[in-house]
C-alpha cells in the first residue's frame, strides 16, 4: 500500500499534464493559426465523458476507452469547425470576442447546471455516488437561429462601438 502522499502527488501531476494539454491546444489555435476557439475546453470535457462512460457504465479499461474518447471529440470538432468557426478565421481578434460573448451569449438561457456528473472521490466536491456538479456556458451559434437563416453571416461590430471600446479601454485595445 502506497502512502498518501504518493496519491497526492500522482494527481498533481496528472492534473497539471491535463492543464498543459489544454493550454497547449488554447496557444496553438490562438497563437498559431490567430483564431479565438473558446470551446477548446468544451471539446475535451466531451472526451473526458466519453472516457467515463465507457469505463464506469459498460466497464471498458482505460486504455481503450482513450481513442473513443478521442475519435468522439475529434468528429464533433471537425463538424463544429466545418459550420461554424470557418468563416471566423478571417476576423480579427476583438471582432472574434465580442462576437463570441455579445452575440451568442443570453445567461437566461445558455448558462446551464449539470446536476449529477460523473465525479471521482478524489475531486474535492465529490458527492455519493460518484456525481459532481457543473456550470457550462453557451456561447455557440443558436441552433433555431441557423435553421431559420436568420443568423447574421459578417462578423464585424459598427464602427461607433469599436471607437467607444478603444477610449475606455485604451490599455487593452491598441489606436486604430
Amino acid at each position: 500500500m502506497l502512502p498518501p502522499v504518493f496519491g497526492v502527488l500522482f494527481d498533481g501531476l496528472a492534473y497539471g499534464m491535463l492543464l498543459f494539454l489544454l493550454s497547449v491546444g488554447q496557444s496553438v489555435t490562438l497563437g498559431m493559426m490567430n483564431f479565438i476557439n473558446l470551446a477548446h475546453c468544451s471539446f475535451a470535457m466531451l472526451g473526458g465523458y466519453v472516457t467515463a462512460t465507457l469505463m464506469n457504465r459498460y466497464g471498458w479499461p482505460f486504455f481503450a476507452t482513450l481513442p473513443c474518447a478521442f475519435i468522439a471529440a475529434a468528429v464533433v470538432s471537425v463538424a463544429f469547425e466545418r459550420t461554424l468557426f470557418r468563416r471566423l478565421y478571417r476576423a480579427g481578434e476583438l471582432d472574434q470576442v465580442l462576437w463570441a460573448m455579445c452575440t451568442r451569449f443570453d445567461p437566461n438561457v445558455d448558462i446551464d447546471l449539470i446536476q449529477k456528473a460523473w465525479a471521482s472521490k478524489r475531486d474535492p466536491l465529490y458527492l455519493p455516488g460518484n456525481f459532481n456538479n457543473r456550470i457550462l456556458i453557451d456561447a455557440c451559434i443558436p441552433y433555431d437561429m441557423k435553421l431559420k437563416k436568420t443568423f447574421p453571416t459578417v462578423v464585424d461590430v459598427s464602427t461607433d462601438l469599436r471607437a467607444k471600446l478603444r477610449a475606455k479601454f485604451p490599455h487593452i485595445f491598441p489606436p486604430a
